[in-house]
């Protein structure tokens, strides 16, 4: 007898982004259901056999990089491909492994279906092999005003857009000199942004990250401040130069 049971739990991150949070959050307010088995799978990051905001949570950590791996899955589970699920909208209690009995082991084979846990759409690539996967459906361009700071005193970053036009979400790093620089806070604007949309914990590197989303798309003027950063200056610069 023998048991075969796949195993992968390299990193949590590919193909996991703000995107599948959206898909995600629709999900639970029912606005666009997750309807393949594996899919739901692949959402119950937290493996609590069911979807919900904790979920989210824990997906928006990882990708502001707050953790570097999902507390009670690993990073990709494996279903049988020939198994039947009972219920597809209750996949969670699936097989992981293969009982079987069989005389050469040698040529004995079986298919599993790869599930990269916490990504719905389909975008983690399974090996590096292949071309890459386009993550989102445009860019989103972001503008601020090249003023000075003065040293000693707190400066405000007022983050806008030209074309926040229909936008359900996004993500993105931003870099900033942490020798003149020293990050203090972040203020909402047009987007009603807090703490949990931006990592901070690599902020005494000079890099700070921010996902965020929203259950319907919205759109924004040029002249509106979407969200704030403030930052403590430790030097007379241009702030052009420092982010």
């Amino acid at each position: 007898n023998y048991t075969i049971k796949p195993k992968r739990d390299d990193n949590p991150l590919n193909g996991v982004t703000t995107a599948d949070i959206v898909r995600i959050q629709r999900h639970i307010l029912g606005i666009e259901n997750l309807i393949s088995p594996y899919k739901l799978i692949a959402a119950d990051v937290n493996n609590t056999n069911n979807i919900t905001a904790s979920d989210i949570s824990e997906i928006r950590k990882l990708v502001l990089g707050v953790i570097e791996k999902f507390a009670k899955n690993e990073s990709w589970t494996f279903v049988p491909q020939k198994y039947a699920f009972p219920d597809k909208l209750n996949p969670y209690s699936a097989p992981r492994d293969i009982l079987v009995n069989v005389l050469d082991p040698i040529s004995y084979r079986e298919n599993f279906v790869a599930i990269k846990i916490g990504d719905v759409t389909n975008s983690a690539r399974a090996h590096n092999i292949g071309s890459a996967i386009q993550r989102a459906d445009g860019k989103l361009h972001f503008e601020i005003e090249n003023g000075k700071t003065i040293a000693g005193e707190l400066y405000k970053v007022d983050f806008k857009s030209s074309d926040f036009n229909n936008i359900i979400g996004y993500q993105f790093t931003l870099k900033f000199d942490q020798k003149n620089l020293s990050f203090e806070s972040i203020e909402p604007g047009k987007l009603s942004v807090d703490n949990s949309n931006f990592g901070t914990n690599r902020t005494e590197q000079g890099i700070l990250t921010t996902s965020w989303n929203n259950k319907t798309a919205l759109t924004a003027t040029e002249n509106e401040t979407l969200f704030t950063v403030v930052f403590r200056a430790l030097s007379n610069e241009s702030i052009g130069k420092l982010l």
